[in-house]
Formats: C-alpha cells, sequence, structure tokens
C-alpha cells in the first residue's frame, strides 16, 4: 500500500461541507482511496515454472478471479490477502517464494482489482473475503492452514475474521498499518481532522480479538508505514510474535530475489520460521 492515499484532505473538507452526509461522504471517499483496483497483467505462476490452478469464486453478484498453486507434500497452506493497487499477477513472486519453501497458496484478487468484476467496498471486499476462505477449506491439504495479509490485506485480513469464522493455525500480518485514520494523519491530514474518517480497519482494536497464534513482521526501512504503528499492533496484542528486520522497502516485499537480491529473504525467514515452529 504504497505512501500518499490521495486527497484526505479534500475529503475532510468535502465531509465538513456536507455535515448532514457526512458517513456517506467518508465511506466513498475511503472506497476511492483504499481500494486503487489495477487491471490483471501478464504475469502468470507458470512464467516461473510453477504448476497452477486458474479458478473463478462466483458471490452473488459478481466473480472473484483466483490462483491456487499447489505443491507436493505441503508443510502448510496459505490464504494470500494482497495489499493495495495489487492484482494477482504483482503476487508472482511472493508465492515463488511460498512454493519454494513446500507451502501451497491461494491467491484471489478482491472485487473489481486485476480480473476480478463488481466495484470494491468494505462491505463487498469482506464477502469477497469470506467467499475466498470457503474455497481454501477445500483446497487446503491436510495439515497446517495459515492466512496471510500483506498490507492493506493485514487489514482486510483482520476485518474478515471479525465477521467470519476462520479456523487456521496461524495469522501472518506482513508489514501492517495501525489504522485507517492514522494513515490518513501520516500522509497529511490534519489530525484535528481524523474524526472525520469512519473508524473502519482499526487493525489495533482488531488485534484484541486474534485468539489464534499471530506474527506481525515489518522492516524497519518500510517506508510507508512508521514502525510505531507495527509496535502499537504489538501492544494491542502481546502474545503475537514480533520480527523486525532491517529490509527491505515496502513494495519490494513482493518483489523477486532476481530485482532486488537478498533485501527481502530476512523478512521472508520471518514468515518461514513462524510456520516451521508451529505444529504439524
Amino acid at each position: 500500500m504504497p505512501a500518499g492515499m490521495i486527497g484526505w484532505i479534500l475529503a475532510g473538507l468535502l465531509i465538513l461541507m456536507g455535515a448532514l452526509t457526512r458517513s456517506h461522504l467518508a465511506r466513498k471517499r475511503i472506497h476511492a482511496n483504499v481500494f486503487t483496483a489495477p487491471p490483471l497483467g501478464l504475469a502468470r505462476p507458470a512464467d516461473v515454472g510453477l504448476d497452477y490452478q486458474q479458478l473463478t469464486i462466483p458471490l452473488a453478484d459478481h466473480v472473484l478471479d483466483a490462483w491456487f498453486v499447489p505443491v507436493t507434500q505441503p508443510i502448510a497452506t496459505i490464504l494470500f490477502f494482497h495489499g493495495q493497487n495489487d492484482a494477482l499477477s504483482s503476487l508472482v513472486a511472493a508465492i515463488d517464494r511460498l512454493v519454494q519453501q513446500q507451502i501451497a497458496v491461494l491467491v484471489f484478487n478482491y472485487s473489481g482489482h486485476g480480473a476480478s468484476t463488481g466495484r470494491p467496498t468494505i462491505e463487498r471486499v469482506r464477502a469477497d473475503s469470506a467467499a475466498a476462505y470457503a474455497l481454501f477449506r477445500t483446497k487446503a491439504a491436510p495439515g497446517p492452514t495459515y492466512v496471510l495479509g500483506y498490507s492493506l490485506g493485514a487489514a482486510v485480513l483482520l476485518d474478515a475474521i471479525q465477521h467470519h469464522q476462520m479456523n487456521v493455525d496461524g495469522v501472518i500480518l506482513a508489514s501492517p498499518f495501525s489504522s485507517i485514520r492514522a494513515v490518513a494523519v501520516a500522509d497529511g491530514m490534519p489530525a484535528w481532522l481524523a474524526w472525520l474518517i469512519p473508524d473502519v480497519y482499526n487493525n489495533v482494536r482488531a488485534m484484541t480479538g486474534i485468539t489464534k497464534p499471530v506474527l506481525i513482521v515489518q522492516s524497519e526501512t518500510d517506508g510507508t508505514f512508521p514502525l510505531s504503528m507495527t509496535l502499537q499492533l504489538h501492544t494491542a496484542n502481546p502474545q503475537a510474535n514480533l520480527r523486525i528486520v532491517a529490509g527491505p522497502r515496502h513494495a519490494e516485499v513482493l518483489a523477486a530475489p532476481a530485482v532486488i537480491g537478498d533485501r527481502a529473504d530476512d523478512y521472508w525467514q520471518a514468515i518461514f520460521d513462524f510456520i516451521d515452529q508451529r505444529p504439524a
């Protein structure tokens, strides 16, 4: 989720001018700022030698695009929640890292992202998450299962856990933020206007209700979300496993080693270590 979530100051002024419709305007602005939805790019798992299944997930008024990448004798299966401005094609290098560790992966695009249809809203993405989880249960091999949310995906994941039953062995929050309000202030919105933003995707509050084992992994050089946000999440759930590593930058988490070298190796190793220490 890149820095500079566009127009928060303008959003505050619009909301002030339309006090009677504040909630409606604010939610529309959040949807426009948060759910930036790119088309599906050209990259595919087959480009890095991975077999995969192209899947669709039908909902009442739209269809989601998904990939399942199986492995022989998986040590675990992960349901991956992507970040802002991501399509499935953005995730090929991350999928490859997981598969090289014998971890099977199901990835899906939220409404309006990639080849998924529909217009993304908080409620619709919440329904998307439940439908993806239902498919995940049919695809996961016997053994440990995990949900992994990267950047905005960590918020989508935590929101889904609050509203839907997800029976997994662990929750992985990769490069998360503390709350939408805090992100808006960090991006330049005056703090005195932050209360005008609906208090959605409040990850600090959501953390207090997580009973499953949790890993929070963040880079000191993230450059998008300050480390103080990560520490707030850990304070809200001190039982969580906190791993702070030296690199990479935020957008480099999904990049291939051929592009960024070893800058993200320790970051991903923290995820692999968390999975390895869970009971088989």
